[in-house]
């Protein structure tokens, strides 16, 4: 629960601020003539200071990766490049190309693609320190549509298209292959049976804008998979994958699922690691195979935002008696890479 909130900031934003309550796409109170320029690679680590004539003008950004729905909404604000960084302007737009409005001067700008809210729940909102409280929900999110942020420094009333990096929330944790293979013990041509995959230990809330670490705000399936928290999910397929069994010959097609960043250095009791959990029986016996993601002694770092967790896993011996204790290198043979989300980087870091 958000204190202090201020309902009046509207007050002291440009006009552009209030043209859109009723409308997705950009509208002025006057028109300002339609231009086509170049588009310029913007680097999101800039830094200025403020300058504003108090004039209106349009700003020509370009989402990258952009919505896989044209109707999908992203969210733009624009605040003062200076010490405070009160809120120029807020609008709610669609499309990956789109205009938005402000007034002229140096500015920083955010961009939340798919927030899965409303635009009301902004109202608070009157300046950069404010939207860093902000974050959402894993059980609101959507795989297919996940929540992204992206920031630029903008000269707004330039003649100049921006390129706004977008970086989703949420990371991916994808099975790529997954063997039973018991060669050498009692139970050689055993199937593991009655098989549940899912994640424990789930950061299941977000700030939108990235802070120094990950810790979680709100943990589901804590140190187990807990069903009811799992049913309050618009997408619970993002926690939990259900197959009848898994033989020598591995799965057909790669697992996902979806989590929030957790990546911070320390396990505590009211902190824990995400972990990956494999469960299923072998003769009847139930078995737990938790690897915990990214972590020692299966990577290092944990969970960042907008990456891809990708492993091969093979199940060599019986597992652990409990969703929470780790299996170690003699139990399952885990090789894996992380592969960043966006499009553009093909890079992979191998662990």
């Amino acid at each position: 629960m958000k204190k202090g909130r201020n309902t009046t900031h509207f007050l002291n934003v440009s006009i552009t601020t209030i043209c859109l309550t009723h409308a997705r796409a950009i509208a002025f109170l006057w028109f300002f003539p339609a231009l086509v320029y170049g588009c310029t690679s913007v680097d999101t680590d800039d830094t200025g200071h403020a300058g504003s004539t108090g004039e209106s003008t349009w700003t020509d950004i370009v989402l990258h990766p952009g919505n896989s729905s044209e109707e999908a909404a992203t969210d733009v604000f624009i605040f003062m490049n200076d010490r405070l960084r009160r809120l120029d302007s807020y609008q709610r737009v669609s499309g990956n190309r789109v205009k938005v409005a402000s007034r002229t001067g140096e500015r920083l700008l955010v961009a939340i693609a798919n927030p899965h809210r409303d635009m009301d729940s902004w109202r608070w909102i009157n300046s950069y320190e404010a939207l860093l409280e902000e974050s959402i929900q894993l059980s609101t999110d959507n795989p297919d549509l996940p929540a992204m942020t992206g920031e630029a420094i903008i000269q707004a009333g330039s003649e100049t298209c921006y390129e706004i990096g977008m970086d989703r929330l949420m990371s991916q944790i994808c099975i790529n292959t997954l063997r039973a293979d018991f060669l050498g013990t009692e139970y050689e041509n055993e199937d593991l049976t009655d098989v549940r995959i899912y994640l424990t230990n789930v950061n299941a809330e977000c700030n939108f804008i990235h802070g120094d670490d990950s810790s979680p705000g709100h943990i589901v399936n804590f140190g187990a998979f807990d069903e009811t928290a799992a049913n309050s999910f618009a997408h619970k397929e993002m926690l939990i994958h259900q197959i009848e069994k898994v033989s020598a010959k591995g799965i057909p097609d790669p697992i996902r699922l979806f989590c929030y960043p957790c990546d911070h250095i320390a396990e505590t009791s009211g902190s824990p690691f995400t972990r990956l959990v494999i469960e299923g029986r072998v003769r009847g016996n139930l078995y737990y195979y938790p690897i915990t993601i990214n972590r020692e002694p299966f990577g290092r770092g944990g969970i960042e935002r907008n990456a891809i967790y990708l492993y091969d896993i093979t199940i060599n011996r019986t597992g652990t008696p409990d969703p929470d204790i780790p299996v170690n290198g003699m139990q399952v043979k885990v090789t894996g890479k992380i592969v960043p989300w966006n499009e553009k980087d093909n890079e992979t870091i191998v662990f």
